[in-house]
């Protein structure tokens, strides 16, 4: 009796770090004996605090995303009291209302589909959901420790960015404990520190203000005031007194946090800085995937400029590549070289082979093909054996502008 009102005392002490908790909750903190600091960094990293009406356990109450303990989704009530941004928001993500299998993380749905048996490794895992866009920090560290608690430990083999690592366990704990020390960066006031409004991304299009802040609360209050429709704000937090010095934030609606970013300081060990920023990015892996050579695919994240929309796939990964560059890619290669390569048309018209990173992200294309897109499919029929390559180059010749790059550069390449 005496410990327990030494708690509900520490916990009313410290209540300006604790935001709108209800006496339930209250007594939730008490009973599984948390920290109200601790309390206090959920609140940061994940969110409001609330109750999972399955198990019962302190949880994050982010709208859309699962319960951190035991995977029941959180209830749907609140998006800024915005319910047209939540809409919004739920159309263009779709959040599952179960506890997610692997293959749950591919970003691309065919991929996903296509490999919804297959056998991942704890390394593979571990890699997807790292570079799932659509999930929450919380919902990666939820990920992550579940898999530490479900899966044996293995090593991680050196590679070319990136030191051996004798456990994959200790490796997801250090990652998952700094990122959310530059998460508590990130939120901190600090006196020598401003925020920058990055980048507003609204249907694929980019804005920014060119103003500075004092707080990340005023910066992400700007941008939604002024883009309502906003699906991304990117928020920079920059001190004053060191040159190149910043983290960043990246928020969806509903101010959920997705990812942070760093600059490292003088102070971080160099080791520290690469075990955060190059160990995930300095991995490689060939999943197959359902992609036939002449298949038009795209990347839907890529919404303008270059490399974006369709595109003529003639290999993705090793594909086509001879055996020296082959095996680079297996022994030292990196994200960047998980890539599908093809043709590509732009604004204009013009035809351009070009090669693109990450292939995980690609998908069929599915929608009609625009009259500049159309000269696409003839490039796809030749590389399905459909059509020679006279043809090919008469159907070209049709669709290829005159004053541009003459056609025979491209015939020389198509092969």
């Amino acid at each position: 009796m005496i410990n327990e009102e030494k708690n509900v005392t520490k916990v009313e002490e410290n209540n300006e770090l604790i935001d709108n908790l209800t006496e339930e909750e209250r007594q939730v903190i008490i009973d599984q004996k948390i920290p109200p600091e601790e309390v206090k960094q959920y609140q940061r990293i994940y969110g409001p605090i609330s109750i999972c009406p399955a198990c019962g356990k302190l949880s994050f109450d982010v709208t859309g995303y699962i319960c951190n303990n035991c995977g029941w989704e959180v209830d749907m009530e609140i998006m800024d009291g915005d319910n047209r941004r939540l809409e919004m928001f739920r159309e263009r993500y779709q959040w599952k209302e179960r506890r997610m299998a692997p293959a749950d993380y591919i970003n691309s749905k065919d991929i996903r589909e296509y490999l919804r048996d297959y056998p991942f490794t704890p390394i593979e895992r571990a890699w997807l959901i790292y570079q799932c866009k659509d999930i929450s920090i919380a919902q990666k560290h939820a990920a992550w420790n579940e898999l530490i608690e479900t899966t044996e430990d293995c090593a991680m083999l050196e590679r070319r960015l990136f030191p051996a690592q004798s456990s994959l366990h200790a490796f997801l704990c250090r990652f998952m404990e700094l990122q959310n020390e530059y998460v508590e960066d990130l939120y901190r006031n600090s006196p020598n520190a401003v925020y920058e409004l990055v980048r507003v991304t609204e249907d694929g299009e980019w804005n920014t203000c060119g103003e500075l802040f004092s707080s990340l609360d005023a910066a992400y209050e700007y941008a939604n005031r002024e883009y309502e429709t906003a699906d991304e704000i990117v928020i920079a937090k920059h001190r004053l007194d060191e040159d190149y010095n910043f983290v960043q934030g990246y928020f969806r609606p509903g101010k959920i946090l997705m990812d942070v970013t760093i600059l490292p300081p003088k102070c971080m060990s160099r080791g520290e800085a690469d075990e955060y920023s190059t160990v995930f990015r300095g991995l490689w892996f060939e999943f197959p995937t359902p992609f036939k050579k002449g298949d038009i695919i795209w990347d839907p994240g890529k919404c303008n400029g270059y490399l974006s929309g369709p595109f003529v796939m003639t290999g993705i990964g090793t594909q086509g590549l001879d055996e020296s560059a082959a095996r680079f890619q297996r022994e030292d290669g990196d994200n960047t070289d998980m890539n599908a390569r093809g043709y590509f048309r732009d604004m204009n018209g013009l035809i351009y082979d070009a090669t693109l990173s990450n292939y995980m992200d690609c998908e069929y294309y599915d929608k009609e093909l625009t009259d500049t897109e159309r000269a696409l499919l003839p490039i796809s029929r030749f590389y399905k054996g459909k059509i020679d390559k006279a043809e090919l180059e008469r159907l070209l010749r049709e669709a290829q502008p005159k004053d541009y790059v003459p056609l025979e550069w491209y015939l020389e390449r198509i092969r």
